[in-house]
């Protein structure tokens, strides 16, 4: 799910339908900081991808070694599986779904925040994030976590994304070096595709899994 949530479940609520009606279970996380997850600070994917690791290796005890398993994120959501991408995925991970990620998150603050001066502030707000909190918006760097990936994955951007910029999901795009393809909206706007166009979104994901998942996988 997407930075400040307030729950991963109810922001993927229109997702959810995509994937029943193709007979997929779901599993949703709360990323630390949001909705019932413990946690106040939230790391713009870098811990967020860490986190995802070990839920990982939750769901292979709770669900067995022999699942399939595809990873689908949403504006951070997106950048934080595009930063696992660059991990260490275990083999049940088949093929990644990023929707409208950016490509380093301290870009996307300056371009978010648009005034006279505004990279002083965001290096001064990125200093403190870094003293108190270890993070730095820096390292929240996707478009760099792609050109480690080893896992197929499918790129989507609205075409009118005004808020994480339709030229990000291309840097990353560009910059993976893993199978993969990229497919932009033109009409959508942040995070909308699916909303805008729900049948070319449906149908250009299951395209994309049904050549890495095995019939009667879960």
């Amino acid at each position: 799910h997407g930075y400040r949530s307030p729950d991963g479940g109810m922001e993927f609520g229109c997702l959810y339908p995509m994937w029943e009606k193709h007979g997929y279970n779901c599993f949703f996380v709360d990323h630390r900081g949001h909705g019932r997850s413990s946690g106040t600070h939230i790391s713009f994917g870098l811990h967020e991808s860490e986190d995802n690791m070990e839920w990982l290796a939750f769901m292979r005890k709770e669900f067995g070694e022999d699942i399939q398993i595809i990873l689908h994120g949403q504006s951070m959501g997106a950048a934080t599986v595009l930063m696992m991408s660059g991990k260490e995925l275990p083999d049940q991970v088949k093929c990644i779904v990023a929707d409208c990620g950016f490509s380093c998150y301290f870009d996307e603050a300056l371009h978010v925040i648009q005034f006279p001066g505004n990279r002083l502030v965001m290096e001064i707000a990125n200093l403190y994030l870094r003293l108190v909190h270890k993070v730095d918006m820096k390292k929240a760097k996707p478009v760099e976590a792609v050109t480690q990936a080893k896992k197929p994955i499918l790129f989507t951007h609205g075409g009118k994304d005004s808020f994480v910029p339709t030229y990000m999901g291309e840097l990353n795009y560009e910059a993976c070096v893993s199978e993969k393809e990229f497919h932009v909206f033109p009409e959508a706007e942040h995070a909308t595709s699916l909303l805008v166009y729900p049948e070319e979104y449906a149908d250009c994901v299951d395209k994309f899994i049904c050549k890495y998942i095995k019939e009667g996988g879960e």
